[in-house]
């Protein structure tokens, strides 16, 4: 299985089971985890965006965009057990899915097949933060655009502009004449 469809069918997988809950609207700024909280869940983004953040010393940072069929969690916590550093907010109105941490290992233990494809994605999300890590380390903010466009196109359809200037640490009049030029 290639791994653009990996997601899909972990997603069919679940629903199969029926392991996730009823649809959870999220408004603007409601967050589903906070810093200090234990992650005890596995969200599925149906509609809407989310960004993963913390803040330190005062400034807050956006690790992660989600949007529209991307699995989410605030993953320090849901791994280690213990309390998170981040937070998951909405940043425009959603709809999330949601299943246990609990009943997720029982069914991804229950079949190897389902086994594979979650290493394939936390391996997929260690690539993901190795180029996010470049990111942060390219001074140039065109070049750090030019990488997000590459590695996600649709993210400007979907996630709020001010956030991806967050995102790509850049002021939002910064990032709008990049996007003119």
């Amino acid at each position: 299985m290639n791994s653009e469809n990996q997601i899909p069918w972990l997603i069919q997988e679940l629903s199969n089971e029926s392991l996730f809950s009823d649809p959870l609207s999220v408004k603007r700024g409601e967050c589903l985890i906070q810093p200090g909280e234990v992650e005890r869940y596995l969200y599925l983004v149906q509609s809407g965006a989310f960004g993963i953040h913390f803040v330190h010393e005062g400034e807050e940072y956006i690790t992660r965009l989600a949007y529209e069929g991307d699995l989410i969690s605030a993953l320090d916590s849901f791994i280690s057990e213990g309390p998170t550093d981040f937070y998951v907010e909405a940043l425009r109105s959603s709809e999330v899915l949601k299943v246990a941490k609990s009943e997720y290992l029982k069914f991804l233990h229950a079949n190897e097949d389902r086994l594979k494809v979650w290493d394939n994605l936390l391996m997929g999300l260690v690539y993901q933060q190795i180029e996010r890590e470049k990111d942060l380390l390219i001074p140039s903010p065109r070049e750090r655009y030019q990488r997000i466009i590459k590695r996600s196109p649709n993210l400007f359809q979907e996630v709020p502009l001010k956030y991806i200037a967050q995102y790509l640490r850049m002021t939002p009049e910064t990032l709008s004449r990049i996007m003119k030029a």
